[in-house]
């Protein structure tokens, strides 16, 4: 054969492609549709059983906290905690509610178990403590209070529950130096706040000097304003 000679058609080679290109089959677009249906349905599901439903109960529990039915909103917590175990405010609000029933144990395990971000707020590690107070467990209580002085250094509840725990127990020399810090702590704050700390830091049970001092201000109190209820309640228990 001439190199001139044209080959005809049908005997010409088949272009070479990159690869063999197949449709998708019915049958397997079906599939595929019924696959991504599927997991948009667990994922749905998903949501409203671990997140809506839970936060539902825990709305429904505040109305029924509002309206005194504490059993029911009891139940509901249960449930929402139950159901997704890191809805830290559910956690929070039974809490509560057993502290009122005088459940305090019980109250105290569910504190431990919040997440640490909740787990290290103020108002968590006080409630903490003063619950461990209550259950006799003072080294535990004084450990929450104490990593509640330093996580939040102008507590000043934190240092009032330590106080009443040395007192209880007896240790003077602790107790004077809290009662140094609510001293400087109560300098910067409004009159009716300073009171608040001096009342609940001091007077209950007091030395000469602290009394003489304590004294002195709530006179400096009664010449600014001599018909202030809270001055003239402390002046009286003097």
């Amino acid at each position: 054969m001439s190199s001139h000679e044209v080959v005809p058609a049908s005997e010409q080679p088949a272009p070479v492609t990159g690869g063999s290109q197949k449709r998708a089959t019915p049958s397997a677009v079906a599939w595929r549709f019924v696959t991504i249906a599927g997991v948009l349905l667990i994922v749905v599901f998903a949501i409203w059983h671990f997140w809506i439903q839970p936060y539902r109960w825990q709305r429904q529990a505040v109305r029924d906290i509002q309206s005194g039915r504490l059993d029911n909103a009891r139940s509901l917590l249960e449930q929402a905690i139950h159901r997704r175990p890191s809805d830290a405010q559910s956690r929070l609000r039974l809490c509560q509610l057993l502290d009122i029933a005088g459940e305090t144990d019980r109250a105290v395990q569910h504190l431990y178990r919040l997440p640490d971000g909740v787990r290290s707020r103020e108002d968590v590690l006080i409630n903490l403590g003063r619950l461990l107070v209550s259950l006799r467990r003072p080294a535990e209580a004084e450990g929450e209070l104490r990593r509640c002085v330093q996580l939040y250094p102008q507590s000043v509840r934190s240092r009032q529950l330590l106080l009443d725990l040395y007192r209880w127990q007896h240790r003077d020399e602790e107790g004077l130096a809290i009662r140094h810090e609510l001293a400087i702590l109560a300098r910067d704050m409004s009159i009716a706040d300073q009171l608040w700390v001096l009342l609940r830091s001091f007077i209950e049970e007091y030395s000469k000097i602290e009394d003489q001092e304590n004294w002195e201000q709530l006179i400096h109190w009664w010449e600014k304003d001599n018909n202030d209820v809270q001055v003239r309640i402390a002046m009286a228990r003097h």
